[in-house]
């Protein structure tokens, strides 16, 4: 986040730009206009990894002090000095990449720990159980583990856009896909969980093998609608900038809602032929996994474009990460050990969903520890 304060002295006038953690920038020019100046720094990138930029007029008299080197002149007089970052600021970087490092320690092992007391508190499914009781309670492990990392991915963006009151560099296409998407999971998870006339068509379309969905499946997509509808009424309360959802956006999602209640009416008005009540939530399963595969670009995109990822919490990526490894790991294991692959096929938004999603956390988390690694 940018913090932009000003303070007037005789013949001078002093702003200063928070940008980072890495040291400083001192802007020699003339002219009170600095605005144009700091949109031309931002968009070269020269303060991509600077801790402040202080702008100043008439100040030509310190070009020679030594208190830093040029690196740069800019043009209208203005000329930009590299300044060495104070020992307090060195430590405070230190410390920052510490405190990274212990968070993501300490969130692995309480991940493992969650994943552990789930399995072995929760019961083995009997299809598991009567092949192999080890591999039926590490599935359990599996599961617990991916539905923990899943559940709390959703919490670091809410987090940091109350705290800094702004949604900027958070893609508003991504959260609207979000809702689509989650919508249609939620609907396909409560009915192949509750509803007995949904589990026997099922059944009998599948040479009477039981759907995989569990209760921890309705759990996540039930909770990670509500909070993505929480992280969508920030963007409306907080400060936006110049952000918007794009029409292809609002043009997928307006298609996959009219998509879906066209097909619930022919099968209120029909239900046969395809437009059976079992197909409508294979339909929602396959809108889901669409919206999964293209729901990343947006985001992936803004942070190419602006070349850093300011305003993206990147937990959410690696928790996103985490559970997609474990869920598409527990799903394919249950297929193997029951020698049943339809529960693969059967459930194809929750195989999507991981698959797709281990994908493109990979290229977010590039991004912002390798590609975008300062930029602020």
């Amino acid at each position: 986040m940018s913090r932009l304060s000003s303070s007037s002295s005789t013949g001078s006038r002093e702003e200063n730009l928070t940008v980072g953690c890495g040291g400083e920038i001192l802007i020699n020019g003339k002219g009170s206009d600095k605005t144009p100046l700091m949109n031309e720094m931002s968009q070269s990138g020269i303060y991509s990894t600077v801790s402040s930029a202080i702008l100043e007029s008439d100040h030509s008299d310190d070009e020679d002090d030594g208190e830093g080197e040029y690196i740069e002149n800019i043009g209208d007089g203005n000329k930009v000095y590299l300044i060495i970052p104070s020992k307090k600021e060195q430590r405070k970087h230190v410390a920052w990449y510490r405190g990274e490092s212990a968070m993501l320690i300490y969130g692995g092992i309480f991940l493992l720990a969650v994943g552990l007391i789930f399995g072995y508190a929760t019961p083995i499914p009997n299809d598991l159980k009567e092949k192999n009781m080890e591999i039926g309670r590490l599935s359990n492990v599996l599961g617990g583990i991916y539905f923990i990392a899943w559940s709390l991915s959703f919490y670091p963006q809410i987090y940091l856009n109350y705290r800094l009151k702004s949604t900027v560099g958070m893609s508003y296409d991504y959260q609207l896909y979000n809702i689509i998407g989650f919508t249609c999971y939620s609907l396909f998870n409560c009915m192949f969980f509750f509803s007995p006339i949904v589990q026997q068509t099922y059944r009998d379309h599948h040479g009477g093998k039981n759907n995989q969905v569990q209760a921890s499946d309705v759990f996540f997509s039930v909770h990670a609608l509500v909070l993505t509808i929480v992280t969508c009424i920030q963007i409306i309360m907080y400060e936006r900038g110049t952000q918007k959802i794009s029409l292809f956006c609002w043009i997928v999602s307006g298609l996959s809602v009219t998509i879906a209640v066209l097909f619930v009416i022919l099968c209120a008005a029909y239900g046969k032929s395809i437009f059976t009540w079992l197909n409508f939530y294979e339909l929602i399963a396959d809108i889901k996994l669409v919206v999964t595969v293209i729901k990343y670009i947006p985001q992936v995109y803004m942070n190419y474009k602006r070349k850093k990822t300011v305003g993206m919490n990147i937990h959410n990526f690696l928790l996103d990460l985490v559970g997609g490894l474990f869920s598409t790991t527990q799903l394919c294991m249950d297929a193997g050990l029951t020698n049943d692959w339809s529960a693969v096929t059967g459930d194809i938004a929750k195989f999507g969903l991981g698959s797709t999603a281990i994908v493109y956390d990979i290229i977010i988390i590039i991004q912002h520890y390798i590609i975008y690694r300062g930029a602020s």
